[in-house]
């Protein structure tokens, strides 16, 4: 098995690979030729790949697979697979990928801080000189008063960097270009100080350090960039009226090589056929419009980022619960073997359950909750049962465990408990401690002796001792303990307001069935809130078959379910 800490960084970066390539199919399907749009809708869609981990996991999912069935997973705590141990050499490796992803970053991000020293050699050596025409003048105390124009005869195109003290660096040949292309450039760099635009830029170049192995990350900051140049565009327009010159321009100096990342520069030579394509389209959205496609790409960054989180949720709690496990494994000495929910296998329904369990230094267990559940649904399989399905499989799950005996050791212990759950037969629900001895008896662990007496029934009383007296403590169905067989069964009625209502649904109940076969103790576990009573009203009138354990009568708890369909 692959370790946590890596198998959560391929699970988020798939997570961020899908919310990308959504969010690019959609802004597709809207076919937004607002710039200033496109650029507000990429940094959310940044924003919610960096929320992705902080999203919780649904409790359950449900997708149609090809074959036509349908597959229900919950994700609570440890995964099934977390217990264990993964093979040495991709041990190693998966080791060494963490370290691989910090030296890249730490590469990167010192190429940056190199890129931000060379930033203040620069300024040092540009020089003030920068002679404006009144209108250019003017234009800089209306855009960015505090911004500095300076000249440098290193710099092959137009550069804007600083946040306190903005510089624009502008090459010798500036001087050379016409008036309104002059003043176009000079005002494209003007409005990227206004805007703040290098503070963003900086920002996003260490989200693309972080995330310097992910190609959808740097696609996506990379339209965030693009969409920035792409809105300055339309403003050096609306501003300068000047596009054909603007647009000589940046054909001019896109062959000249920015020289510095850590700066802004006028334009980068694979966004200029997009840009020159925004810049020669009269791009016009009605309001209604375009507050209509800005809804649905909100729904395009929320819907995504949530069936993403939900359906492949990290791994980290997982993690986590395993470390925390206390080491010690006891040896189980007595394990109950779920039974099939009854009324569940006409459906065709299978289920893996994982379950916690708490043990006492005495050996019994003091709790016992589901962390991991799958269950594999025909497409045939109604909502109804896929609901009342779960809650079934949990609760013999659950039942079972409680019942099981290990050998008592000096400390309480945690162990996981594994159950598969089959349409075969009842025999097919199997079961076992995560780590267990392959061919060793039903719930062996790590270290237990495989094999056991041929025929031995779990629990049953060693040669040379008594008959176990049944415990005056009713028992959980499962196991040794057969659900007993209804002999009078009561139908439910249908209340009138809730059949106006057009409530259906599964009423799922636990209760208490007496030594003489009466139902006594029903709760409810799974509500239905108007048919509730009326299930509780029914359930109380059934009568089961007595169930004896070694022979005497004994009461026991199960699950009991009432179905309220189209009557």
């Amino acid at each position: 098995m692959i370790d946590a800490t890596v198998l959560n960084l391929l699970i988020y970066s798939s997570q961020v690979l899908i919310v990308v390539a959504a969010a690019a199919i959609g802004l597709r399907l809207c076919a937004v030729s607002s710039a200033r749009t496109r650029l507000v809708y990429w940094r959310g869609a940044i924003v919610a790949c960096g929320i992705l981990p902080f999203l919780p996991a649904r409790a359950a999912q449900i997708a149609v697979g090809a074959a036509g069935g349908t597959r229900v997973a919950t994700a609570i705590g440890a995964s099934i697979a977390a217990s264990r141990a993964p093979a040495p050499a991709l041990s190693t490796i998966a080791a060494l990928i963490p370290w691989l992803l910090l030296l890249g970053a730490g590469t990167r991000a010192g190429w940056l801080s190199l890129g931000l020293l060379r930033l203040r050699r620069l300024r040092r050596d540009s020089t003030s000189n920068v002679v404006l025409d009144h209108e250019l003048d003017a234009l800089r105390r209306d855009l960015a008063p505090r911004a500095e124009l300076r000249w440098h005869d290193a710099v092959a195109q137009p550069l804007t960097f600083g946040v306190r003290r903005p510089i624009v660096l502008l090459p010798r040949r500036v001087a050379d270009l016409p008036l309104d292309a002059r003043r176009a450039v000079v005002c494209h760099e003007l409005l990227h100080v206004a805007r703040h635009d290098w503070a963003w830029m900086i920002g996003e170049e260490v989200l693309r350090t972080a995330f310097w192995f992910h190609p959808a990350m740097w696609w996506a900051l990379g339209q965030v960039q693009l969409s920035r140049e792409q809105t300055v565009d339309e403003m050096v327009v609306a501003v300068t009226a000047a596009r054909v010159p603007y647009m000589n321009a940046l054909m001019m100096f896109a062959d000249a090589r920015p020289g510095v990342a850590s700066a802004l520069p006028f334009v980068r030579r694979r966004q200029l056929a997009s840009r020159l394509r925004q810049l020669s389209k009269e791009h016009s959205m009605s309001s209604l419009r375009l507050g209509f496609s800005g809804v649905v790409l909100a729904g395009v960054l929320i819907g995504s980022s949530y069936v993403v989180a939900s359906a492949v949720p990290l791994r980290a709690r997982a993690s986590r619960t395993q470390e925390a496990a206390p080491k010690r494994v006891p040896k189980v000495v007595t394990a109950i073997k779920p039974d099939y929910p009854a009324g569940m296998k006409e459906y065709g329904i299978s289920a893996e359950v994982m379950v916690k369990v708490d043990i006492s230094a005495a050996g019994t267990v003091t709790s016992a909750k589901v962390s991991a559940f799958t269950m594999m649904v025909p497409g045939t399989a109604s909502k109804e049962a896929v609901r009342a399905a779960g809650a079934l499989f949990w609760e013999a799950a659950e039942a079972a465990t409680r019942q099981w005996k290990f050998e008592p050791g000096e400390s309480d212990a945690t162990a996981d408990v594994e159950f598969t759950f089959t349409t075969k037969s009842d025999k097919d629900v199997q079961g076992g401690v995560a780590g267990g001895v392959a061919g060793g008896v039903l719930g062996g662990v790590a270290g237990g002796v495989p094999g056991g007496v041929p025929g031995g029934v779990a629990g049953s009383a060693r040669p040379g001792e008594p008959p176990r007296q049944p415990s005056s403590t009713p028992l959980h169905v499962g196991g040794a303990v057969k659900p007993p067989h209804k002999l009078i069964d009561v139908s439910p009625v249908y209340p009138d307001d809730a059949k106006a209502a057009g409530v259906r649904g599964v009423v799922i109940i636990e209760a208490t069935i007496a030594k003489d076969g009466s139902v006594s103790n029903a709760r409810i576990l799974r509500s239905v809130p108007m048919l509730d009573q009326a299930a509780l009203d029914a359930v109380n009138q059934w009568i089961f078959e007595p169930t004896l354990l070694h022979g005497a009568p004994i009461e026991v708890v199960m699950t009991l379910t009432v179905n309220f369909g189209a009557q």
